[in-house]
Parts: structure tokens; C-alpha cells; sequence
């Protein structure tokens, strides 16, 4: 086994050196056959990975070696045997049961003094954590040159006869072209020195290299710093950190945690923390609108000021009182808990709350916590507050996010390919590290268990064959300055709010059909001030609907009259980006434009290569099915689980995660799991949706209860007695 300490100190005296791996497998279960390695000047490929060992040993003398490969989770799984048992657990990442940094070692230069074997510490990072999508979508959106990007294998299959279409059928019509079908089969059965083959596998390395290297460019960062960014969200908090270290600082400046005080305040705004509104209003539009706002969680975190520094806790009169003196002078912010009455004769209610184990925005009478903000949005409305509990108060409030906001808008509006696609990411992912939950489930070497005992930290003892000894998954709680709740809690507020009042002003005008987080689907046009394609806040028209059916959140199938196209514009270039960016006085950037018609299809849960596979005729279905149920419903007759429940695909078989096959003690990396698609058509949606009449209601909350939420209370301060006489 590996020794960690001793893996740092070696790495840390030596230069660092980036690479890029990919492999080719005989299908989704299949053993490798093929494995490129990149090194940003040099191809290497063999046919295992134990081959390619004896070559990264002679990098692991000289560097400090990082190795990049797009979707880490699937390949170090197929490799598992070559390098799990020199795992070091306790420096690899794991999040969400995926494995995001993998460190381990290779043997590396034999010592003559000892005559021993050393072992070379190499890590393995996953480079689609940092940059989701595609290795094909990613060289598009990072414009890499022609003759470094991945290759489009489509025209070689076709010309070797191994293509099929959708249903697995050969084909020779490049319309009726299945990509994954017709690849699928294509590395089933080539040769591993085909040229063709081997040309994909280099490019494919070569344009992760540059996509990398790039991005560590573009970062800013140091190198050092750069590997210690698992992913794009803490990629975004490095590099706020480092170029904006005074609005960071005034970020982490709420202590949490540490303390009953800290936990208490912790609890009570996480529980404020609620995520997009997506709801169906009406299941068919015939005929409206798709709009979109531009870059909304960056534009609300330009925008608006955000608590910082030591809160407050008050109850009764005094937090009724903090709450009125913010009512009225806006001076601070904060989180109240309150009882309120929301109007029942309102469509669309404004506040988020927790029932039925979604997030829905009821009518009635509420129990809950939200920010100052929404209680006043809710008030504008005709809300009622019955009983105000408690409330956290900050009396500083500040414009944290502004300069970075504004620097990464100014490259994103000005920019192209590499520089506005990263520009795009920082921006969007950064709130929500803020908001990062404290306690993770960990996998960690069994030497821990001793520190795990004495912090009182739950963990579960594992064994794995190939890793050889025994290892822990344990709950260790993050101490981070950065998780600051309060944080993405009124980012995410903000959002809500510009959503709202974008859906009541539609509503005004015309059905309101259907909203997801930044995107409204209507009868009606907005306002022409509402509208721009590129204006932070603004609203993007999207595509003029011809039709629209809308199943649940995030299940819908648009048809647009119109399709948006990218085109090419001159604009004249800012002094400032002149300036900061050595920018000429003019440029091209992209613009949008509306040609022909085109199809969008979602729905939650399915990937996208099934959602290719559908039609309207699919969603056509569902809802005539969901039509039927509510009309057997509605006189009083039965409907089983078997007919309601509305299948998409059955017994599709999926590969299980690589932290779930190491935990489960599995020799066979490579265990299938059998996968079945669908959705139960008689499931509680977020509103009470009316089918057959094409339209809903939101659902009723009777009674003020937290549906199953505990209120917190605060921990009883000691107070504290003065000194008199001297005494």
C-alpha cells in the first residue's frame, strides 16, 4: 500500500506534468482493448493499461503526474485491477458515490542503494466535472483547431457497412445514422491497429489535453492550485478567492458550525435554502412563447446586496419589530419564521414550501422560513403574516459578487469559443458552493477509523479483494469557510422573485403554461423593454411556440414555428476590454437568429440518447393516458398501479458506479444492473392539475405546520453579569 505523507512530499518537490488517457472497450461491459496517453507533445498506445504502466513510471521519476481522462468513473473502473491496490483513499475524491480524483502509484526507479522497488505516486483527475458535456460538445464550445479536435467516426462506419439506425437495424442512409447504436457496434468489432481507430484515440487525447491546458490558462491559477479544483464549482470558489480576496473574505465572514450557536444559525437559514421553481400550469399551448433570462444567477448576484458578517437571532416582538425597521428602510437583511396566510384565490402563489416531498408553492396557511425578500413579495400579493416566530437579522449587507460578475460578463459578451465558455461556468456555478452541504459521505483508509472514533464520526468498516485491506465510509463533517448558506439561500431567492414577477406579468396578459428555474413558456410576447438577447436579466425569446405539451416539471415536448441559429456579428469593442483584455477596437461574437422549425423534447430522468429515440406521439400518449385517469377518477372507479404507470424503456442495462462496486466488495468492476424507465401517471404533481380542462390549481395548505419540518430552537445564552466596585 501506498504511504500518503510520503506520496506528498515526494510530489511536491517535483514539476508537475499533465496528461490525458482515454481508452476503448468492447461495448459499455467490455475489457479494454485500446488505451491512448498524451502528453502534450508525445502519443503513446497499447492495447492494456498494464502496459502503459511501465511508460508512466517514467514520468512518475521526474514529475508530479496529473492524468486527465473525460468521465474518470467509467474508466478507472475497466482499469481497476492495474490500480486499486495502491490506492490512496484518504487523497481520492469521491462525491456523490462517483469517483472524481483517484490518486494511487506506479512502480517507478529502483533504488540501488536498498535494492528495493519504489512506488511513484500518479493521480487521476475527471476532467467532465470540470467541464460538463461531450469531449465532441467541449471542442465545439473551445473551438479547438481543426486538426486537434475528435474526429466524427460517422462516415468510416457507413463505409465499412457496420452502421444501424435506431432500432439496430444495418443501414447505409446517413439520415437513419444511429451514433451510439452504429459506434457501439463499430468498437465491438474493429481492429486495435486499425489507423482509422488509433487516429480517434489521439485526437481524442490530444484535444482533452488542450482543453485542459487551456483551462488552467484561462484560470489564471497556479498550476498547484489549479489540481486542487475537483470540480467546476470549486474551480469558481479558487478563483474568487484568489482575484477577489476582499469580497471573499466579507463572504466567509458568518461563522458557522463550530459552536451550538453556529449550528443552530446553520439549521435555521439552510432550511430558507429552496431551489428553482419548475411547475406545469397548463398541460397544452397552442400556439405562444419560449422565453428564457439571461444568465438569471449571475444577474441576481450582480445586482443585489447580500447579507454578511455576525447575524442576530431575535423572537416575538423584537424579530416582528427587525422585520417592520427592514420593511420600511431596507437597511440589512435576513430570514424571518412566520407564520402567513397566503391568498387562496391566488393561480400562482409566491412562496416556496416543502410538502408531499416536493418543493410546491401552495395557497393557505404556511409555516416555514424564507428571506426578508420573499415574505415582501409575498405581502405585495395580499399575503397576511398570523405569527412571526423568530428571525436571523444581518445588519451588513454588500455587493460581494459584483466585480466578478462583471469581469466574466465582460469576457463572455465580448469573447468567443475557449474564454466565453469558461466565463459561462464561473459565473454559474459559484453560488452554489456557498450552499455545499457540511457532512459527506467519505471513503477513507482504515487507518482513520481511530480519528473517526474519537470525532464521534458514524462509519461503516468495508473490504475490498483487490484493494487487499480494509477501508471505511464515513460521515465527516466539512470545515470550510466557504459553506455559508445564507449565501446561495438569497442568491436563490433573488432568482425566484425576477422568475415571479416575469410569471405574473405574462399571466396578466394571457396563459401562463409552464416555468423552469429561468424559463417561462406563454400565451402572450413579453414587454419590448423586457426583451434582449444578450443583457444580463433580460429575457431571450427562445422560439415562438406552435405547440406545447407539458407533462410534469422538466418532462415537456415544444414545436417551434421558428428555430434560434447562431450567426456571426461585428461589435465594437469596449476602452475597458480594450484595456483589461488587449482586445481590438472591433470584433466578432455570436448572435441569434430565428430559421425554419425544430423540436424540443425533455423529460426528467431519462438520458439523452432514449430522449432522441422520442416523439410526440410519446408525450401525445401520456397525456391522453393522464386525461382517462382523471376522468375514471373523477366517477369514483379504481386505477391500478400496472395502468397508471406509463413505461419509457425496461431491462436497460447500466453500469453500476465505481465507489458502488467498491463498497460492495465486487472483483467484477464490470456488474451490470438492469434498469427500468418510466413515470407513475397517478404520482402528487406540484399543483392539482386539471387535464381534461387544461388547466390547475395550486395546492391548498390548511393548517400552519412545517409539513414535517422541526423548528429549531436556539441554544439558551448565558448572560453575562458586570463587575461592580471592581469586585
Amino acid at each position: 500500500m501506498s504511504n500518503g505523507k510520503e506520496n506528498k512530499e515526494k510530489s511536491a518537490s517535483k514539476p508537475v506534468k499533465i496528461l490525458t488517457l482515454d481508452t476503448e472497450t468492447r461495448g459499455l461491459f467490455g475489457e479494454v482493448f485500446r488505451v491512448g496517453l498524451y502528453d502534450g507533445n508525445k502519443f503513446r498506445a497499447t492495447n492494456t493499461f498494464k502496459n502503459l504502466k511501465t511508460v508512466l513510471s517514467q514520468y512518475t521519476t521526474k514529475y508530479d503526474c496529473h492524468v486527465f481522462i473525460h468521465n474518470l468513473d467509467f474508466d478507472i473502473s475497466k482499469i481497476a485491477k492495474d490500480v486499486l491496490p495502491e490506492a490512496d483513499l484518504k487523497d481520492s475524491i469521491f462525491i456523490n458515490n462517483v469517483v472524481t480524483v483517484f490518486k494511487t502509484s506506479v512502480t517507478g526507479s529502483q533504488s540501488t542503494e536498498e535494492n528495493e522497488i519504489i512506488s511513484e505516486p500518479i493521480t487521476f483527475h475527471d476532467s467532465s466535472k470540470l467541464v460538463i458535456g461531450s469531449l465532441k460538445k467541449i471542442c465545439k464550445d473551445f473551438k479547438i483547431e481543426q486538426e486537434k479536435a475528435k474526429i466524427d467516426l460517422k462516415d468510416h462506419i457507413i463505409k465499412l457497412g457496420w452502421a444501424l439506425d435506431a432500432d439496430g437495424n444495418p443501414t447505409s442512409d446517413p439520415d437513419k445514422y444511429d451514433d451510439s447504436k452504429s459506434q457501439g457496434n463499430y468498437f465491438m468489432k474493429v481492429d486495435p491497429f486499425e489507423p482509422e481507430l488509433n487516429e480517434y484515440l489521439r485526437l481524442d487525447c490530444i484535444s482533452l489535453y488542450e482543453i485542459v491546458t487551456t483551462l488552467i490558462e484561462i484560470s489564471g491559477l497556479p498550476i498547484n492550485e489549479f489540481l486542487k479544483c475537483p470540480t467546476t464549482a470549486s474551480l469558481a470558489m479558487k478563483v474568487y478567492q484568489t482575484n477577489y480576496p476582499d469580497d471573499y473574505e466579507k463572504a466567509i465572514s458568518t461563522t458557522y458550525g463550530k459552536t451550538k450557536w453556529g449550528t443552530f444559525l446553520e439549521d435555521f437559514v439552510r432550511s430558507a435554502y429552496y431551489g428553482g421553481r419548475t411547475e406545469v400550469f397548463q398541460s397544452e399551448l397552442n400556439g405562444g412563447f419560449h422565453y428564457d433570462v439571461n444568465s438569471l444567477y449571475p444577474h441576481v448576484m450582480k445586482e443585489n446586496p447580500i447579507p454578511i458578517g455576525k447575524p442576530r437571532h431575535h423572537t416575538g416582538d423584537k424579530a416582528r419589530n427587525v422585520f417592520k425597521y427592514w420593511y420600511n428602510y431596507k437597511q440589512g437583511g435576513g430570514f424571518l419564521e412566520c407564520d402567513i396566510h397566503i391568498p387562496t384565490d391566488l393561480h400562482i402563489p409566491p412562496l416556496p414550501h416543502r410538502m408531499y416531498q416536493k418543493l410546491c408553492f401552495p395557497v393557505g396557511n404556511l409555516s416555514g422560513v424564507w428571506t426578508f425578500e420573499e415574505i415582501e413579495l409575498a405581502l405585495e400579493m395580499g399575503a397576511k403574516i398570523h405569527k412571526i416566530h423568530q428571525c436571523i437579522y444581518f445588519e451588513k449587507t454588500d455587493y460581494i459578487f459584483k466585480d466578478f460578475v462583471s469581469y466574466f460578463e465582460e469576457i463572455k459578451n465580448t469573447s468567443d469559443g475557449a474564454k466565453r465558455t469558461f466565463s459561462k461556468l464561473m459565473q454559474n456555478s459559484l453560488y452554489g458552493k456557498f450552499g455545499m452541504q457540511r457532512i459527506r459521505q467519505t471513503i477513507l483508509p482504515i487507518t482513520e477509523i481511530e480519528k473517526c472514533e474519537e470525532k464521534g464520526y458514524p462509519y461503516i468498516e468495508l473490504f475490498n479483494p483487490i484493494y487487499g485491506q480494509e477501508f471505511i465510509e464515513a460521515a465527516v463533517p466539512s470545515s470550510a469557510p466557504y459553506i455559508q448558506p445564507h449565501i446561495a439561500a438569497y442568491v436563490t431567492s433573488y432568482a425566484r422573485i425576477l422568475l415571479y414577477r416575469g410569471l405574473i406579468k405574462q399571466l396578466e396578459k394571457g396563459a401562463v403554461a409552464y416555468c423552469d428555474t429561468d424559463s417561462i413558456a406563454c400565451e402572450k410576447d413579453f414587454d419590448e423593454d423586457m426583451i434582449d438577447d444578450r443583457e444580463y436579466g433580460k429575457w431571450k425569446l427562445e422560439g415562438v411556440l406552435e405547440e406545447g405539451l407539458f407533462i410534469q416539471p422538466k418532462t415537456y415536448y415544444e414545436r417551434y414555428s421558428d428555430e434560434i441559429k447562431e450567426v456571426d456579428r461585428e461589435i465594437n469593442v469596449s476602452p475597458l476590454s480594450q484595456k483589461l483584455f488587449n482586445y481590438p477596437e472591433k470584433i466578432k461574437i455570436k448572435e441569434y437568429h430565428m430559421v425554419n422549425g425544430s423540436e424540443v423534447m425533455k423529460f426528467k430522468g431519462i438520458p439523452g440518447a432514449y430522449i432522441k429515440k422520442l416523439d410526440r406521439g410519446v408525450y401525445f400518449d401520456i397525456l391522453d393516458r393522464l386525461k382517462s385517469i382523471q376522468r375514471r377518477l373523477e366517477r369514483g372507479m379504481k386505477v391500478s398501479e400496472k395502468e397508471a404507470y406509463y413505461r419509457i424503456y425496461e431491462k436497460e442495462q447500466k453500469r453500476r458506479k465505481f465507489a458502488t462496486m467498491l463498497k460492495m466488495g465486487a472483483s467484477d468492476f464490470d456488474l451490470k444492473q438492469e434498469v427500468n424507465k418510466g413515470i407513475l401517471l397517478t404520482n402528487i404533481q406540484k399543483r392539482i392539475m386539471d387535464y381534461v380542462n387544461n388547466t390547475s390549481k395550486p395546492h391548498i395548505a390548511e393548517d400552519f405546520t412545517g409539513f414535517g419540518i422541526t423548528k429549531k430552537e436556539a441554544p439558551v445564552k448565558k448572560k453575562r453579569g458586570r463587575k461592580k466596585n471592581g469586585c
